[in-house]
């Protein structure tokens, strides 16, 4: 396991010192972040270096590394927005090394918790992208499809749907037939029935009921 202080210049002083005790305590301290979600990055911020480019670049290579960020304090600061779930290490009146070991222990003890995903910039250009490139796949489908239908001669299966299609009518037909009024009663008595059945099927009686009843053309003579 390596361990990376990063600190703007205003801030370094402080960073010299927790490399110093770290060395002393036995860490291995590198400049840059190392690859590997075992190691561990300590940010020192105030607020001459909370938008630090050079410090955020090592906070967002530690989080696309699946790492742990210390968050430290050298004067009191609002966190950057993507850490600020984080509960830093005030530093900023009394430096405490041995606070800093124990967080560092537990961060990298066994059942220690695994570190929240964030949506750092690299993670979120992959995300665009791969945006992109399903939109992509999605046209270039679309496409074929079209392609395929105009030239290919593709056509939806007509006996099946013709099949669906007959066997919806006949559904249909035999629900409509118990309530078409088929007599000088049942016409009279066709208000109620219309009102007694379901809503969907009230448009079908009425327009089956008209057509049933409506005069046969006759044809005309020569």
């Amino acid at each position: 396991m390596t361990l990376t202080v990063t600190a703007a210049p205003d801030d370094q002083a402080l960073a010299d010192r927790i490399g110093h005790d770290l060395k002393a305590n036995g860490q291995t301290v590198v400049p840059e972040v190392a690859s590997g979600s075992k190691n561990l990055l300590i940010a020192i911020f105030s607020p001459a270096s909370v938008n630090s480019p050079a410090v955020l670049g090592q906070v967002y290579r530690a989080l696309d590394n699946g790492q742990h960020v210390i968050a430290v304090l050298a004067k009191p600061t609002p966190l950057p927005k993507l850490i600020d779930h984080l509960r830093p290490l005030d530093f900023s009146t009394d430096y405490q090394p041995a606070a800093l070991l124990t967080e560092i222990q537990r961060l990298t003890a066994p059942d220690a918790p695994l570190p929240l995903k964030v949506l750092t910039p690299n993670t979120r250009r992959k995300n665009n992208n791969l945006g992109y490139w399903l939109a992509l796949l999605a046209l270039v489908w679309l496409i074929i499809g079209f392609v395929a239908i105009g030239i290919g001669g593709l056509q939806a299966p007509r006996d099946e749907y013709n099949s669906i299609e007959t066997i919806e009518a006949a559904t249909v037909n035999a629900v409509l037939a118990r309530n078409i009024p088929r007599s000088t009663d049942e016409a009279a008595n066709f208000p109620a029935t219309l009102l007694a059945a379901p809503t969907a099927q009230r448009p079908l009686l009425i327009g089956t009921a008209t057509a049933i009843n409506a005069p046969r053309p006759t044809r005309s003579s020569p």
